[in-house]
C-alpha cells in the first residue's frame, strides 16, 4: 500500500526543522505525525517517538523537548499521533494498541524512504503508554536496531488489576495474558540494545529487582548481558530532563 505522504505546515528553526506529516495506513485511512529534521547534511540515524496519555499528546513540551533533543544531536525523530481508542473500538474488530502497533510500523516504513535517514539505524523510544508502544514494536519489527522504553515495563498484573493501578484498556492487547507477559515481550529484543528507564513513584518501582532480572537472563543466553540496561530515578511518573539526556546518551 503506498503512504501517499503529504505534509502541512513548517517551523523552521536554527539547528532543526519541524513539518508536519500525513501518511496512509490501511487504504484511504491516514495518521498524522510530526517530523523533526536535523539540519546537518547527509543521511542520519532515526528514533521513533510514540508518545503516551500526555495533555495535548504529541504538543506535550516533554515530548517535544525529546524530540528537538534528539534533533540537535543529529538524529531525524518522528512522532506519530497516538490513536487511544475506547473498548469500542473492539466492536469492529481492532484493537487501540493493535492499530497504534501498525501506525508504528508504518511510520517505519515512512522513515525507510526519507533521504536523510539511514535505514539500517532505526530505534525507538517512548514513555508510559508511548513505552507500551515501544515494547510491542520491540517485538514486532526487527528494523528497530535499539530501543529505550521509559516508566512502563512491568507484569501486566500491575497495570491491570484494580487493586493495583487499572490502566487504560486502549495499552492492553486483548487475551494476552493467555499467551505471555512484559518481560518476556520485551526478551524478544534480544540481543539488541535496549535500556529500560524505570522511577520509584509508579508501578515500574519493583523493576529492577523483579522484572528486569528475567530480561537479562534471555541476553545472557546470547552472551549479551551487556546490551541491555536499567536505571532508575526517584520520581513519580515521568519522563524528566535527566531521563532523557540518558536516553539519549544510551542512543
Amino acid at each position: 500500500l503506498p503512504l501517499d505522504i503529504h505534509y502541512g505546515g513548517a517551523l523552521d528553526r536554527e539547528d532543526y526543522l519541524l513539518r508536519r506529516v500525513y501518511f496512509q495506513t490501511w487504504p484511504e485511512v491516514y495518521v498524522s505525525g510530526w517530523l523533526y529534521l536535523p539540519k546537518t547534511p547527509g543521511k542520519h540515524p532515526a528514533i521513533l517517538n510514540p508518545h503516551g496519555h500526555w495533555e495535548n499528546g504529541a504538543m506535550h513540551p516533554v515530548m517535544q523537548s525529546g524530540c528537538i533533543g534528539l534533533a540537535k544531536k543529529g538524529y531525524v525523530a518522528l512522532m506519530v499521533d497516538s490513536v487511544h481508542l475506547s473498548s469500542e473500538s473492539f466492536q469492529v474488530g481492532a484493537s487501540s494498541i493493535g492499530v497504534m502497533t501498525f501506525n508504528n510500523m508504518r511510520a517505519i516504513d515512512l522513515l525507510e524512504t526519507l533521504p536523510e535517514v539511514d535505514s539500517t539505524r532505526i530505534g525507538c523510544t517512548g514513555a508510559s503508554g508511548g513505552g507500551q508502544q515501544t515494547m510491542y514494536l520491540m517485538a514486532a519489527d526487527d528494523r528497530i536496531k535499539a530501543a529505550v522504553p521509559v516508566a512502563l515495563v512491568s507484569y501486566f498484573r500491575r497495570i491491570m488489576s484494580p487493586a493495583g493501578f487499572p490502566h487504560c484498556i486502549c495499552n492492553v492487547a486483548p487475551g494476552i495474558l493467555r499467551d505471555t507477559d512484559e518481560p518476556e515481550i520485551c526478551a524478544t529484543f534480544a540481543p539488541r540494545p535496549v535500556l529500560f528507564l524505570s522511577l520509584t513513584g509508579d508501578w515500574t518501582k519493583v523493576f529492577p529487582n523483579e522484572e528486569f532480572p528475567e530480561i537479562r537472563s534471555i541476553y545472557r543466553l546470547y552472551g549479551q548481558e551487556a546490551a541491555v540496561e536499567s536505571a532508575q530515578w526517584e520520581s513519580e511518573h515521568d519522563f524528566s530532563k535527566p531521563m532523557r539526556e540518558r536516553m539519549y546518551a544510551f542512543f
